[in-house]
């Protein structure tokens, strides 16, 4: 307890007892029959030890008071304080909140949007998955239906004219079919156990480069599956300042154990090419007509340096014999003539469109040469 409020209670005491003597006094007095002036001298005394005592209290009380008022706005200010430091600390926290609920909002929205970039991503992987499966259904269709006409115009008919015959068995027939030329060349590569190595030769889109002189490069910008393919492939023209090329759908068939045709054809493939093209029209497999694929190419073709060339049918086949493998090629190629003479006329004689086919296709005849036994 503080030590003015202890005094403050003393004093009260005090004057209690004062007021207990007085009252004592009075009745001894009283009782004994004291003279009159030795009582009122007592009294007197009394009163001002009283008055003494009173205004000690009062002094006290006043003190005290103060004391008191000077301690509560002490405590009052401290209570400020307090509550204005609590204050602080709730606005902190009530930013934190504030600041932990923009952080929490800005990675819902980053959260968001990644989930919604990541399902539009999937769903251009599907759309692209379902256009890529369906185009290649429509790839298979297209070379299925080259195969079925490669074999049937690999069949010697009577509408086939020998062009070319050499004592080796090597023999060159063209025929006219819808408008266009299609060449047959048959020949032998005297070597059986080389059946695989000339069946991976000619479907190698470098392949070529063996045994074509004209021949620069080749690729593949898109499969479809192992065995089906758009290849792509360059040459050199007779005018050094423009070379060619053709986009073909290619694709291995193993026909039996020891007999596999390669066949390519050319549909209207966009290559983005930059210079004016012609609206292409395949006059043998009709359903090539209808296949549309898109493909990148390099900035010489974008820009419009290379001629394009269209494989109407190409195909060869390979059969392993017991002394030999046989080989039948067949050609039909739009524009064929450019790949020898640009400045060769559109009303160019058949005999000049045949010889320069049959330039390109003995080519191929050099594989016996490759192969051959050492």
């Amino acid at each position: 307890m503080n030590k003015r409020y202890i005094k403050i209670s003393l004093v009260l005491l005090s004057v209690a007892g004062h007021m207990e003597n007085m009252a004592f006094a009075t009745e001894y007095a009283s009782s004994r029959d004291s003279p009159t002036e030795t009582f009122k001298t007592r009294l007197a005394r009394f009163f001002n030890g009283f008055k003494t005592q009173l205004f000690s209290f009062y002094n006290d009380v006043t003190d005290a008071k103060k004391a008191i008022e000077f301690i509560e706005p002490i405590e009052f200010i401290e209570d400020q304080e307090v509550i204005e430091a609590k204050k602080a600390i709730e606005a902190k926290d009530a930013i934190e909140i504030i600041e932990d609920q923009e952080v929490i909002e800005a990675k819902k929205a980053i959260e968001a949007q990644e989930a919604k970039k990541a399902k539009q991503t999937k769903q251009n992987i599907r759309t692209n998955q379902t256009k890529r499966i369906k185009e290649s259904i429509q790839a298979a269709e297209v070379m299925g239906e080259a195969l079925d006409l490669a074999e049937e115009h690999a069949e010697h008919t009577y509408d086939y004219k020998l062009y070319f015959k050499d004592d080796d068995g090597t023999n060159l027939y063209f025929k006219k079919f819808n408008n266009t030329e299609i060449g047959k060349l048959e020949f032998t590569i005297p070597n059986p156990d080389r059946y695989d190595a000339v069946v991976n030769r000619l479907w190698d889109p470098n392949g070529a480069k063996n045994f074509d002189d004209k021949f620069i490069k080749g690729y593949i910008p898109r499969v479809y599956y192992r065995n089906l393919v758009i290849v792509q492939q360059r040459y050199k023209g007779s005018n050094e300042s423009l070379a060619t090329y053709f986009n073909a759908l290619a694709s291995k068939i193993e026909l039996s154990e020891y007999e596999t045709a390669i066949v390519l054809v050319s549909p209207d493939i966009n290559d983005h090419n930059g210079a004016p093209c012609i609206q292409y029209v395949n006059p043998i497999v009709e359903s090539a007509n209808s296949f549309k694929p898109d493909i990148k190419s390099g900035k010489s073709i974008r820009n419009g340096k290379l001629f394009k060339v269209y494989v109407n049918l190409v195909a060869v086949f390979i059969k392993k014999k017991t002394d030999c493998v046989k080989i039948t090629y067949l050609s039909s190629v739009s524009n064929i003539k450019i790949l020898l003479d640009l400045k060769t006329s559109p009303n160019t004689p058949q005999d000049i469109v045949r010889k320069n086919m049959a330039n390109i296709m003995l080519s191929i005849v050099k594989l016996k040469d490759i192969f051959k036994k050492k």
